[in-house]
């Protein structure tokens, strides 16, 4: 995994988001979630579990996404499963049709 630097990452995080583009959603729940990519592969499992127990908690229990382990748990797969080039958007077609399978669609 190449690093990642500070002013790269804040940039990340400066772009301007639209909830009625579903694109741009999801990059949104990647980019929010890299940080616990990072750490299950660069930290022991203690301090991953740690973290990622704190942010399922927050999420499930202050913001009310129920589903986020879950949600987390895919993303993470098609993260650690894709395939050499294969860019974050070209999994969006499987993270939309994990959350339509989600509401019965």
């Amino acid at each position: 995994m190449s690093k990642i630097n500070k002013p790269q990452l804040l940039n990340l995080f400066k772009m301007q988001w639209s909830i009625n583009d579903i694109h741009l959603c999801i990059k949104k729940r990647f980019l929010g979630l890299l940080i616990y990519f990072i750490l299950k592969n660069h930290f022991d499992a203690a301090v991953y579990a740690l973290a990622l127990k704190s942010k399922t908690n927050s999420m499930v229990n202050a913001r009310k996404y129920i589903q986020f382990k879950q949600f987390y748990e895919m993303l993470l797969a098609l993260y650690e499963n894709r395939m050499k080039g294969q860019t974050i958007e070209d999994l969006y077609p499987a993270v939309i049709e994990w959350c339509r399978g989600q509401v019965g669609e």
